[in-house]
């Protein structure tokens, strides 16, 4: 090997770190590529909720136990779990953690043969137990690779803990207090009195093997009310709150015309206020359960798959079936319609199981169960600083049954649940008007299994929601994964979040083999991931809501009733013209390695700005044919699956036509763009005409900087062309010419643009344009997929044979660069893929006195 050859490999290893455009993960460079389709953003607002490396939960900390959770590191693709120590001794895997209720169905869904594909969730906290009153640790927790060997993660994963001293406890059955432990009589005061009475920083204890019976219950701040036997909800609506009906219907009777009812009876357990006055530090805990007796229960659960019998489902509940199936839910809604109320409103009374509002520092869990309300489980509002932690929640077949539902909050974290839904699931809800805006959360490690949307935001939207990351939760059997609703008009919507390392299996809306009844459309009817704008409900006016700013990656998909993305636009043309708003389009919603098994081809209507990497359909016939697309502008599809051929002599010398790329078919491989504006009221499409350019294939500059193309239509008007990519490639209309009109392209940076050309009728045409780098051009420039173990060269041509390129790889765990071979004014350069599958690295190549450039993203096969 000549010196001047050896001199490259050597300047291109150790530009690997210093080259300032090269990211270690693998999606922040598909986010920096100017040609991703990514409109321009200023980033969240909330702060991340994230742990930056590994950190302890605060309330999570009592005398014996407390919960560690960590961000996993920037590059993860070949860890598999993570080792935990306490001062210095190893106390067990994150994966085998039996104090997370969670564990044991995850553990049942990698055993079945048929997730062996699946995405490999990463199991990032653990629930430590049996540690000592007043005592200082250390933890550290070390990634455990792919090999089976332990790698130090850095001062960044190791934190101090100190644990609390012995709480006061007052046990409920004690003396002064008196509980029936047999669940025979209704004990509210007892219980009450022990809540009343309990200090700060103390602890209320309901023990293991008592049944307690009770009405209405209402925690203080600084407290703890631990569970460890089993709460039942008396079914007596007087109870939950039925004296204040009385009240209210005795003043109407009197003429008090500013006499109204409640809205809804007292849930079974609450705290905080509805005053501006907020409370702090309550926890709600046990090994126990809170059962809310809302309905009658089927004898078991069938549609549920994973649970060996520890799902429950409640009959058939609606309005229809309330007197039926219905017990403190039937009870509640025959008193309220004997104090004169219509249907609908007596409908709505039905009380929550779990309530907080206006609080600070809310911690549930710690393997609690909460089951069967009358409406729905868990609704925190106007809260920050809120966890749920190793909950299991069942309200099944429950309407209105969401299970973690929180809104106007600022700080929420969900981590190890088990969520079985009647409803939404975990869902995130804004607030309006002048309430603070709300966000960041981080949803991780969790089980969800049936219910409508997995993961879902809405459909109360107003305020925005910012700044959310969810990531390695399994879902089954819900209606929706990533589910995110808005209702029109209603301004707002959901801005900054990650969706990624999730699996979800068998997404339906089925229960017994029959359409839940509770669905509405096809907002909710087994869609793995749905962004709809016309949620069921009136038009408002205060503006259209926007989902924007999501990366969706690394998640698999198997079995779905219908589309496997949806992006729902405007079927109110007339409504949003009479409410006077302007119509916006979603954009920025990118997804990356996204694979789907048994779905149907996506279903997307008003997006821009937006892209779709390595977002495979296996068995679905062109997932990406115009009409699955519709009214969208700058969308990048980038589906490269088949590998390239190495070879060191010059075999690829015109890449375009022998490369055996699997690129998109329409409109140029990459862009698609429909009749109508993304923004402003929906336009009604025109039959299309005839629309001819003389250049569809891709063009690359060489020594030439501009290229003209011309472009035929029989419509009057002259088309509007535009470019994806400006920085690198420009366009402009140049004249009106003899059978035509002429434009220009200029190359103006590196990188890859698409052209598209779109007549006054919305019909288009386009074209890839790949700009060089000042000085020197690659064959190479769209993304491919390259198999573990091969290697491709990548062919450069430089103006002259003295400008010294250096190449580099954006990740070296990912590729690596076996060779650079150097004839005339051509370098091949031989990219190697050493990482595993689902990973992704760019090449790049950098002249002096000029930044690093990305050429081409590879992605492992």
């Amino acid at each position: 090997m000549g010196k001047k050859v050896l001199a490259l490999i050597l300047a291109a290893a150790m530009a690997l770190s210093a080259a300032p455009a090269v990211q270690t993960d693998a999606f922040a460079e598909v986010k920096d590529s100017k040609d991703s389709g990514r409109r321009e953003d200023s980033g969240p607002i909330m702060e991340s909720r994230v742990s930056d490396g590994l950190s302890v939960i605060p309330l999570s900390v009592d005398d014996q136990s407390l919960t560690l959770v960590w961000s996993k590191p920037e590059n993860y693709a070949d860890i598999q779990d993570y080792s935990v120590y306490a001062n210095g001794k190893k106390i067990g895997r994150a994966s085998k953690n039996k104090n997370s209720p969670a564990q044991v169905f995850f553990d049942r869904f990698y055993q079945d043969k048929e997730n062996t594909d699946a995405t490999r969730i990463n199991f990032h906290n653990y629930m430590v137990t049996g540690l000592s009153p007043k005592t200082d640790y250390t933890f550290t927790v070390k990634a455990v690779m792919k090999d089976g060997k332990e790698k130090d993660l850095g001062g960044k994963y190791t934190t101090d803990a100190t644990t609390l001293e012995k709480p006061t406890v007052i046990d409920v059955t004690s003396a002064g207090y008196n509980a029936d432990k047999t669940g025979k009589t209704v004990c509210t005061a007892a219980i009450q009195k022990a809540i009343d009475d309990c200090p700060k920083g103390g602890t209320v204890l309901l023990p293991e093997g008592g049944k307690f019976l009770s009405g209405s219950l209402k925690l203080h701040e600084d407290m703890t009310f631990r569970v460890d036997g089993t709460l039942i909800s008396s079914t007596d609506p007087m109870d939950c709150g039925g004296q204040n009906y009385l009240d209210a219907k005795e003043k109407m009777d009197k003429g008090d015309k500013k006499a109204k009812f409640p809205k809804k009876f007292d849930p079974f357990i609450s705290f905080g206020s509805s005053a501006k006055k907020r409370v702090a530090n309550v926890r709600l805990v046990g090994k126990g359960v809170i059962d809310g007796q809302g309905w009658k229960l089927e004898d078991s659960s069938p549609d549920v798959e994973y649970s060996k019998g520890d799902m429950i489902q409640s009959k058939t509940s609606n309005p229809d079936t309330i007197l039926e199936n219905g017990i403190l839910a039937a009870n509640q809604y025959k008193m309220a319609i004997d104090l004169g109320m219509d249907p609908k409103t007596a409908y709505g009374t039905r009380s929550q199981l779990v309530e907080g509002r206006q609080v600070s520092n809310i911690y549930v869990g710690n393997g609690l169960t909460l089951k069967n309300p009358s409406n729905s489980v868990l609704g925190m509002s106007y809260v920050d600083n809120y966890v749920v932690n190793g909950l299991i929640t069942q309200s099944f077949n429950i309407n209105n049954g969401d299970c973690i539902n929180v809104a106007r909050f600022q700080g929420f974290t969900a981590l190890n649940n088990v969520v079985n839904s009647g409803d939404d699931n975990i869902v995130m809800n804004a607030g309006s008007g002048n309430d603070p805006l709300s966000g960041s959360a981080w949803i991780f490690n969790n089980y969800i299994a049936r219910g409508h949307g997995g993961v879902a935001f809405g459909s109360g939207t107003t305020r925005d929601i910012d700044n959310v990351m969810a990531e390695d939760n399994i879902l089954v059997g819900t209606s929706d994964g990533l589910r995110c609703k808005s209702k029109p008009g209603s301004g707002g919507g959901v801005n900054h979040v990650v969706f990624r390392d999730t699996a979800m299996r068998n997404l339906t809306n089925l229960v017994h083999g029959k359409v839940d009844g509770n669905t509405i459309g096809y907002q909710m009817d087994g869609c793995p991931f749905i962004f709809t704008t016309n949620y069921p409900g009136e038009i408002q006016k205060i503006g259209w809501p926007v989902f924007r700013n999501f990366d969706i990656y690394n998640c698999s998909v198997n079995g779905a009733t219908t589309h496997g993305i949806i992006v729902d636009g405007s079927h109110n043309e007339e409504d949003v013209k009479a409410a006077g708003i302007e119509f916006k389009a979603c954009y920025n919603l990118h997804f990356k390695n996204i694979r789907f098994k048994n779905t149907r081809a996506p279903k997307i209507d008003y997006l821009e700005d937006s892209s779709f990497e390595n977002v495979i359909f296996e068995g679905v016939k062109d997932p990406w044919a115009a009409e699955n697309l519709t009214h969208c502008n700058n969308i990048l599809i980038t589906n490269e699956n088949e590998e390239r051929t190495p070879d060191d002599k010059d075999k690829n010398k015109d890449s375009n036509k022998k490369a055996k790329h699997n690129h998109s078919k329409k409109h140029g491989g990459t862009s698609y763009r429909e009749t109508g504006p993304a923004s402003g009221t929906p336009k009604e499409t025109k039959a299309p005409r005839v629309l001819k350019s003389d250049t569809t294939k891709r063009y690359s500059f060489k020594a030439n900087k501009t290229y003209f193309y011309l472009v035929k239509t029989d419509n009057p008007q002259v088309p509007t062309a535009v470019s994806s990519n400006p920085s690198a490639v420009s366009v402009i209309f140049e004249k009106k010419v003899d059978g035509g009109y002429l434009y220009k392209i200029t190359n103006v940076g590196p990188g890859t643009a698409v052209i598209t050309t779109t007549a006054a009728n919305g019909e288009t045409t386009s074209f890839t344009a790949t700009g060089r780098l000042n000085g020197i051009y690659s064959d190479t420039n769209a993304p491919f997929a390259l198999n573990s173990g091969k290697s491709y060269v990548m062919k450069f041509t430089a103006e002259n044979p003295d400008l010294n390129p250096v190449f580099t790889v954006g990740n070296g765990n990912v590729l690596s660069i076996s060779s650079i071979v150097k004839r005339g004014n051509d370098y091949f350069v031989t990219v190697k893929a050493i990482g595993t599958t689902k990973t992704s690295s760019g090449v790049y190549c950098t002249l002096p006195s000029q930044r690093a450039a990305l050429q081409c993203i590879v992605n492992i096969a």
